[in-house]
């Protein structure tokens, strides 16, 4: 007789001991797998005072770039993450000419947001399981040296941040962090073995892959957002984070210059699974998971900055999911914009457009299927780009995405813009847009009339 144990976690197989079969040999077949094991280290490395620092540029990249992408409040600074390492920083306030000026060094980093308090810059980044407080140093024009200095720091403020090191595509048994021999032991990387198993016929293992106060933009894939209340004229400001299954929120102070910048935790809760990303509208937060879209208010009956309240979920099929939204047509009523992107042969390539007039009551208007749909961006009422992966640029008018009599092509039509270059987020702008893929960076103008988007300068990682 032999014994294998086996069950699904989300989109991750694992061996575990829930169910146990026990079948005869003869009705099992060999199976060959690879099993990973973490590599434990206690956070107190990382909170040594010099484990975050400012660098001089070099051209070698640290960690892969998976296109989170942010800008400082006057749009002349871009920050570009490196997974797991830190923040590459680039001036940019002369578009032809952009220019690598350093690198901060943050163990564990994969999300950043700017945010400028009465003249100074802040940055708030993730370091594996803290959340980070930098004050920055920019040189003017690119001149000079950049330099960051860890002002505030909340300990264990993401503890179960799942996202600082990629897990192996099939982790078998499926390990977090909080399964090491303490609360601050987090997973740094993973062993592995070769193992051999007698597998059930029958049971197939089908994984799957898993310059007053103002703040700077971040893409459509960031899990960091800020919000400023209308009527508190920058004096008050929130940041909301999301993980893969909690919304965080923090208080951050923005009068008191000894303690500027700092974040207090005001709430957490739970909202779904498969979290991904949280983009700030109005007084609403949209979040995108890997199955539906979530709609909370942020005021409004008993909704408030530090109490958000659910309004609405718009569920979908399982795909990658960031989503944009903004005032569209000639109403310039409030429309979200969704992409939804199929991986290991799950789901399909698609741009939904939904109407969100009433946040408490999503309504999809309209849909088309896509190349590979990654980040977007609303550049105005009439036009929305979409990163394509390997397919580049699309630019999607949907000036009459409301039009029910009108056919796909006139309610979401798509051209191509750009196809030499693979990318995966985007932020738009007044003057330049700026896309992001796994080789460089690209800073545009867009030409309405054409329309195209005209090259500028470019970074090369």
């Amino acid at each position: 007789m032999g014994l294998i144990i086996a069950r699904g976690l989300s989109r991750i197989w694992r061996l575990g001991g829930l169910v146990a079969l026990l079948v005869s040999l003869s009705a099992c077949w060999p199976m060959s797998y690879t099993e990973y094991r973490p590599v434990y280290q206690d956070m107190a490395v990382f909170r040594v005072a010099g484990s975050i620092q400012a660098l001089a540029w070099t051209e070698a990249p640290k960690g892969e770039i998976f296109g989170k992408i942010g800008l400082s409040a006057d749009r002349e600074f871009l920050f570009v993450n490196e997974r797991n390492h830190g923040i590459r920083v680039a001036y940019i306030g002369n578009p032809a000419n952009p220019a690598w000026i350093g690198f901060i060094e943050i163990p564990g980093n994969t999300d950043l947001v700017a945010l400028e308090l009465d003249g100074r810059q802040f940055l708030y980044v993730d370091s594996f399981i803290d959340l980070v407080v930098l004050e920055l140093t920019l040189p003017p024009d690119g001149v000079g040296q950049l330099a960051a200095v860890e002002r505030h720091r909340i300990e264990r403020a993401f503890p179960q941040n799942q996202f600082q090191i990629d897990q192996p595509e099939q982790v078998w048994p499926y390990w977090t962090a909080t399964d090491g021999d303490g609360p601050d032991q987090i997973v740094v990387g993973y062993t592995s073995q070769e193992k051999f198993s007698m597998v059930p016929l029958g049971i197939m293992v089908d994984p799957v892959m898993d310059i007053g106060n103002q703040a700077g933009a971040v893409g459509s894939m960031a899990r960091f957002a800020l919000y400023s209340p209308p009527l508190s004229a920058g004096a008050d400001w929130y940041l909301y984070t999301v993980d893969s299954s909690t919304l965080r929120g923090f208080t951050i102070e923005a009068l008191d210059a000894t303690d500027l910048g700092q974040p207090v935790v005001a709430f957490q809760t739970s909202i779904g699974w498969q979290i991904e990303t949280i983009f700030p509208y109005a007084d609403q937060l949209f979040i995108g998971s890997e199955s539906a879209m979530y709609i909370y208010g942020l005021s409004g009956g008993a909704a408030s900055p530090t109490s958000p309240g659910q309004l609405s979920t718009l569920v979908h099929f399982t795909a990658r999911d960031p989503v944009v939204v903004g005032p569209v047509g000639a109403g310039a009523l409030d429309t979200a914009f969704v992409t939804l992107r199929a991986e290991a042969g799950w789901g399909e390539n698609l741009l939904l457009a939904i109407d969100v007039s009433d946040p408490a009551l999503p309504v999809e208007l309209t849909r088309r299927l896509m190349y590979n749909p990654h980040g977007l961006s609303l550049y105005d009422v009439d036009t929305l780009f979409v990163c394509e992966g390997t397919g580049g640029i699309k630019e999607i008018t949907v000036s009459q995405v409301r039009d029910v009599e009108a056919d796909l092509e006139v309610r979401l039509g798509s051209r191509s813009l750009v196809d030499d270059f693979e990318t995966y987020d985007i932020i738009p702008g007044p003057v330049v847009q700026i896309a992001v893929g796994p080789s460089e960076v690209r800073l545009y103008s867009y030409d309405a009339d054409t329309p195209q988007l005209v090259e500028l300068g470019r970074l090369a990682f």
